[in-house]
């Protein structure tokens, strides 16, 4: 994998996601990351047109396809996991006790103010579940400011989730 993100070569395998279902897949790929005890691939995924977020270990039969050019403004490190979901900017507030699980995850160049206590960053993700349970990571050392609508969703997530304990 890691010779087809440095020649630019496009990978063609097969995936199961988290329900075991399988699917084709053609991916531009871009980089490989380690969270949370697992491999994750982002690509760009030919037949879905969007960039993707793949765990290598539910990726099976990779093949080696032709060179691809590279696009413009790939989305590096940690999107938020998969699942349905228009990508958006989230504005966050962490104590610095959060400060370094959102570097490694999304990189350094997010942190947009860095205070003595906290800081400020903008997380590119995808409004989905799965970002609303990454970030609940975090508990009470990162606060999600905006945009409202994402907002929204991360309240009905951690009121659902609240709901579940009684």
């Amino acid at each position: 994998m890691q010779q087809a993100i440095r020649s630019h070569h496009f990978i063609a395998f097969d995936y199961y996601d988290r329900n075991g279902v399988a699917t084709s897949r053609l991916v531009e790929p871009y980089q490989l990351l380690w969270r949370n005890t697992s491999w994750y691939l982002v690509g760009y995924a030919t037949e879905r047109q969007a960039f993707r977020t793949f765990r290598v270990s539910r990726m099976t039969a990779l093949i080696e396809q032709a060179e691809f050019r590279p696009r413009a403004n790939v989305p590096l490190g940690w999107q938020g996991g998969g699942g349905d979901g228009q990508r958006v900017d989230v504005n966050v507030t962490g104590l610095q006790a959060c400060r370094s699980f959102v570097v490694a995850h999304f990189g350094q160049q997010v942190i947009t103010d860095n205070r003595e206590a906290d800081f400020d960053a903008v997380l590119p993700v995808g409004d989905n579940p799965d970002t609303y349970r990454f970030l609940a990571q975090c508990g009470t050392n990162l606060k999600v400011v905006g945009p409202e609508k994402f907002r929204e969703g991360y309240r009905a997530y951690l009121k659902q989730m609240w709901a579940m304990q009684d």
